[in-house]
């Protein structure tokens, strides 16, 4: 989880390439954590969501949406596909 909050750390800064080299940390926590235990992962998800979420208004939009389609597309890699709705 700590490579999770990494990932969220660069996320908050304005420059560009800290936010794609965020994304690309959180998203290989998030499957990391996946083949360790699901569940676990899906609160990392959750939580990587509402702290970008609730981040500063810099490059808002951009960084909102490209950390939400990661949390959804980061489970169907994983190979959870719907059932991550019934862990």
């Amino acid at each position: 989880m700590t490579v999770v909050a990494v990932g969220a750390l660069l996320l908050a800064s304005t420059d560009w390439r800290r936010v794609a080299l965020g994304l690309g940390v959180a998203a290989a926590g998030l499957l990391g954590l996946t083949y360790l235990r699901e569940q676990t992962m899906l609160a990392a998800a959750w939580a990587l969501a509402l702290a970008v979420v609730l981040m500063p208004h810099a490059l808002w939009l951009p960084r909102v949406a490209t950390c939400l389609a990661v949390v959804a597309i980061v489970p169907y890699m994983a190979g959870l596909g719907s059932r991550a709705g019934t862990l």
